[in-house]
């Protein structure tokens, strides 16, 4: 997923701050999309 963004960014012509901060938020909501779902699943077999 990084990977990917960090080809778009590339491919787009764009290796400034752009490119950076696109990269940090997908690192961002790809944490956030594991942790939640690492947390739902722990409650689901905790239960």
């Amino acid at each position: 997923m990084v990977f990917f963004a960090g080809f778009a960014g590339i491919a787009s012509g764009s290796h400034g701050p752009t490119t950076i901060a696109f990269l940090t938020a997908v690192a961002v909501a790809w944490t956030w999309l594991t942790a939640l779902f690492l947390a739902a699943r722990g409650r689901v077999s905790g239960s």
